[in-house]
């Protein structure tokens, strides 16, 4: 490898002339790090919506929330973040997908529920196939304002109900988790 001067960027090239590094691209520079693994979680309660028949699909009444928690201040250079986000959920069928609790990358958002609206009993389902979403659950992490901002964007609705039935739909609890860089790129 050969260590050299490109106008005023630093390189560093392999043999066969591909640039390893380029300090033009710009470096991450951690100005904080934000954990709750192992303290304290974000927790975001059971919520539900119920619909019975004739109600309307414009009409029934529905959830339509924002939820924010500040994490903590971050530097004022700070516009970027980095890291992980584990969602534990207190009730998904063994065989979910989301039952494992995986960790995902925590920049930008994340689906953590959709629903159908249509004739049939609704059901939180973020793999199958959903006739037109009537339940939509995000979250996201963000730096403003000189704060690391969890948010959680929620609009609930379920199903328009068959004669003579009640549907209701349901978000379990659940707990976030997160390991987060913050910082901007020099």
């Amino acid at each position: 490898m050969t260590l050299a001067f490109d106008g005023a960027a630093l390189k560093i090239r392999r043999a066969d002339g591909t640039v390893k590094f380029n300090s033009d691209e710009g470096l991450f520079h951690v100005t904080q790090q934000f954990s709750n693994v192992g303290g304290v979680a974000i927790s975001l309660p059971v919520l539900s919506k119920t619909t019975t028949y004739n109600s309307g699909l414009q009409t029934n009444t529905v959830a339509d929330q924002t939820t924010e928690v500040v994490i903590g201040a971050t530097d004022p250079n700070a516009n970027y973040l980095l890291g992980f986000i584990r969602p534990v959920w207190s009730s998904f069928p063994q065989d979910h997908p989301l039952s494992t609790n995986p960790w995902r990358d925590a920049s930008g958002t994340h689906i953590e529920m959709t629903a159908q609206v249509d004739l049939r009993n609704p059901r939180p389902d973020s793999f199958h196939y959903v006739n037109g979403i009537g339940t939509l659950s995000i979250m996201t992490f963000l730096v403003s304002g000189q704060q690391l901002i969890f948010r959680e964007r929620i609009c609930m609705r379920a199903s328009n109900a068959q004669t003579g039935a009640t549907n209701t739909i349901t978000r379990p609890a659940v707990t976030v988790e997160y390991r987060i860089l913050v910082g901007y790129f020099l």
